[in-house]
């Protein structure tokens, strides 16, 4: 049974922004369904997160609409399904890496 679709887990979502802030990725990779007690909101992830010029990339083992609005309201650019990830991932990020923020 899906989580609750409206928060991601606090102290995952806190090592990516740790990770983030040391790194300055040009993409940063989130899956929506971490299991935690500890939650944080969308907002709060992206306030904390403050992509700048890196792109969020969803994954999850849903791809239905209630988990696509979860993905943008995090800030994905795109969501990717996680049964796919062996032949979609690498060409997600190529084609995030490549473009410019307008483009995509």
């Amino acid at each position: 049974m899906k989580q609750e679709m409206d928060e991601t887990t606090g102290q995952e979502a806190m090592v990516v922004i740790e990770h983030k802030e040391d790194l300055h990725p040009q993409i940063v990779i989130l899956d929506l369904h971490m299991s935690d007690d500890d939650r944080i909101t969308p907002e709060e992830f992206r306030s904390r997160l403050n992509l700048g010029a890196a792109r969020l990339l969803a994954i999850s083992v849903w791809n239905d609409q209630e988990t696509r609005t979860l993905a943008k309201s995090f800030g994905a650019v795109e969501l990717l399904d996680k049964v796919n990830l062996g032949t979609d991932l690498i060409p997600a990020i190529k084609r995030l890496a490549s473009s410019s923020p307008e483009q995509v």
